[in-house]
């Protein structure tokens, strides 16, 4: 039975199900963010270029503006101070208006422009009543755009850095604030076109880190509050205080026309019970009441989605859940009402009309009744929704068609179609002329451990074929996004991003939707954030001090089969180690280490860290103060050591920083270790010199009697 529900009702019933126990999820928690709130979406008229040093000083100067709203705006009483001089825009055309039309761009230019640059036919001109704006732009400036009545639209400040003559600086997103990080430098400029990273008017993109999801939670509230006349929206997750607030202030603004539908399995959690119960509260506003209607979608699997629709015109939609949490999460913004009216189709499927007998359909039980491709500011726009519309064929299309890249960032990647697709891609085929293309990816390091996973497959791809580089975050590192960039930085570009996890079966169950945008703008952007991601995960996943740890003595047949299995590891070097992260690799499965009950994961320098299975009962005993740490696996590498296979001690990007095979006649003593007794045998160089414990039961975080390690020589210096 469908569990949808009324504010009347609503409740009422999430008190009662508070002492219900929530289910066990079919996936993962998610992710989404809290933060400081900046207006990100309610510009109106911005400062988007400036050339402050430009070849021609006379003439060459030039202010660029971009009308973001769908109305012309009349500039004929508006300023620009320039320093701390000001001028009136008019028009620099006779006989023509200072009028900026909807969703275009502006050139304020001096009066004596010797048209130094190649203008776009039709673009506005603007200019100042005497021969400079202000008293001429200086690398210095700081600039304020003021409406007719003298309150700031927007401002300029130098970022900081010096430009070439002939350089501008670009503004990379209008709907983002003007921050030191959202400009950029361009030589020659672009004036009256879009920034080679700005993504065209209609289309808005907002990322998230690990660190800080301040655009996310400001964009989605402004987004909130930008809506007049309804708000549908279908969010996986929820328990967001101040996006909350701007849902009901909504309900307000719109007498009651504000709906949500949320997964079921959430309703009655701790955090999120509280979030549902404050949505439902009534609010009242001169002697009326309004609430947010909230539906739930009574089933297994599930609602997926994260999107809402603002007055049938508008689309927040991607990876982004508000729930307080910090993620790498992206998010697009559509202003078309024809992409609009294809969400807003799809929720009204699954809220259904109660009064007309219209019952909600989740899943199978939904139809492909909306439009897919879409032109947006004259940009190609495909919308899929799982798991009616095939999006994994539409995925497995566009990776397809890659022609020299694909870079990946995901949370849970198991779909073996979808894997078997980029695998064909980066192999190519050289007996029917198809050169492979080349791979980057990251995924999220939780779920890459799952089995299934593809990310085992492309792991061990990247030892040998130099096109692929897939790696996992660091721990305490989350990646949440959904998506995929083709050809980024080719002529025909595409984004691949939305809900969908690459999950398999949830093509087939979930409610689920997939962007794919065709755009030069969108890609780079996406591209940007790509690297900055990149960049990060690499600086997570080669921590300082890991070059020096070696694998000392492992433990492969113990007297207790099922706990007493151990590998130790001793810090060779000057500097402290965390071990938290890192990966054992027996060559079929690997395991993740990571903190025991919450003990210690760094291992000093001239110290030992033991490694145990999550069976494990404290025996052998290990030594006080020693690191303990367990993996992520069942058992270590999956399925217990062996006495006669490799081991590899591996960074998260599957870098090897040990490797661990002894003789097959070692190991093979019940009850006794093998431990390493020459560190020189690091990576295989010498790969004999170990030798059987002489202490029944090994001598975990313990220096045997018998080794021939110096122990007391901790200095990364002397490591091989």
């Amino acid at each position: 039975m469908i569990a949808q529900t009324r504010p009347s009702v609503l409740a009422p019933l999430l008190f009662a199900l508070a002492s219900v126990a929530a289910c066990t999820p079919n996936e993962t928690a998610e992710a989404g963010s809290s933060s400081t709130l900046t207006t990100y979406f309610r510009a109106r008229l911005v400062i988007s270029e400036v050339m402050a040093s430009p070849v021609n000083e006379r003439s060459g100067e030039f202010i660029e503006l971009a009308n973001v709203t769908g109305e012309p705006i009349d500039v004929s009483k508006w300023r620009l101070v320039v320093g701390t001089s000001g001028d009136r825009l008019v028009a620099y055309r006779e006989n023509a208006a200072p009028v900026i039309p909807p969703r275009s761009l502006a050139l304020v230019i001096d009066r004596d422009f010797a048209n130094d640059f190649a203008l776009p036919e039709g673009v506005t001109l603007l200019t100042t009543p005497d021969h400079a704006i202000g008293i001429g732009i200086a690398a210095s400036h700081s600039i304020q755009l003021l409406d007719e009545a003298g309150a700031e639209v927007d401002h300029f400040s130098p970022p900081g850095y010096t430009v070439a003559r002939g350089t501008s600086f670009e503004r990379r997103d209008f709907y983002a604030p003007s921050t030191a990080g959202n400009w950029s430098k361009t030589e020659r400029g672009s004036p009256g076109r879009l920034n080679a990273t700005t993504p065209p008017f209609g289309i808005r993109t907002v990322f998230g880190d690990q660190t800080t999801e301040d655009a996310l939670v400001a964009g989605m509230v402004d987004f909130i509050d930008s809506a007049k006349e309804s708000i549908d929206a279908q969010l996986f997750q929820f328990r967001h205080a101040e996006i909350a607030a701007a849902l009901k202030r909504a309900a307000v603004r719109t007498k009651g026309r504000v709906r949500l539908i949320a997964d079921t399995d959430y309703r009655a959690r701790n955090g999120y019970l509280e979030g549902y119960q404050d949505l439902a509260a009534p609010v009242d506003s001169q002697g009326e009441t309004y609430a947010v209607e909230v539906a739930f979608d009574g089933r297994s699997s599930r609602a997926h989605n994260k999107f809402l629709v603002a007055d049938r015109a508008r689309v927040w939609v991607g990876s982004y859940n508000p729930t307080g949490e910090k993620a790498f999460n992206n998010v697009l913004v559509f202003d078309s009402p024809a992409v609009a009216a294809a969400f807003a189709g799809e929720f009204a499927e699954m809220w259904g009309d109660p009064a007309q007998g219209v019952v909600p359909r989740f899943g199978k039980k939904k139809s492909d009744n909306t439009a897919h491709e879409f032109e947006v500011a004259g940009q190609r726009v495909g919308v899929y929704f799982a798991p009616t519309d095939g999006v994994r064929e539409q995925i497995v299309k566009a990776i397809e068609g890659a022609k020299k890249s694909i870079q990946i960032e995901m949370f849970s990647f198991n779909d073996p179609v979808i894997g078997a697709a980029v695998m064909k891609k980066v192999r190519g085929d050289a007996t029917a002329g198809i050169a492979p293309v080349k791979l980057r990816g990251v995924m999220d390091h939780i779920q890459a451990m799952y089995p299934g996973s593809q990310y085992q497959a492309l792991h061990q791809e990247s030892l040998t074929n130099p096109n692929v580089d897939f790696r996992v975050t660091p721990s305490g590192m989350q990646m949440h996004n959904k998506l995929a960039i083709i050809d980024g930085e080719g002529d025909e570009p595409v984004v691949v991003t939305g809900s969908y996890n690459w999950s398999g079966s949830r093509a087939d169950t979930n409610d689920e939707s997939v962007i794919i945008v065709r755009n030069r703008q969108v890609a780079k952007r996406y591209a940007l954030d790509f690297e900055k991601i990149w960049f990060l995960v690499d600086a997570g996943n080669n921590p300082e001090g890991a070059k020096a740890l070696r694998i000392t003595e492992v433990m492969s047949t113990p007297d207790d089969d099922g706990t007493g299995e151990f590998i130790e590891i001793y810090n060779f070097g000057a500097e402290p180690a965390n071990l938290e992260g890192l990966f054992l690799n027996d060559g079929t499965k690997k395991s993740r280490l990571m903190a025991r009950a919450g003990g210690a994961t760094v291992v000093e320098p001239g110290a030992f860290a033991v490694v145990v299975d999550k069976q494990w009962k404290g025996s052998p005993a290990i030594p006080e103060g020693t690191a303990v740490l367990t993996v992520s696996t069942s058992a270590i590498c999956g399925t217990g050591i062996a006495a006669n296979e490799t081991i590899t001690l591996e960074t998260p990007r599957g870098r090897v920083l040990d490797r661990w095979s002894v003789a097959t006649d070692l190991g093979a003593v019940k009850g006794l270790s093998v431990e390493r007794v020459d560190r020189r045998g690091a990576n295989g160089r010498i790969a004999t010199t170990y030798r059987t414990s002489t202490a029944p039961g090994g001598s975990a975080g313990r220096v045997n009697a018998g080794s021939l390690l110096d122990f007391e020589a901790a200095s990364s210096a002397s490591v091989p």
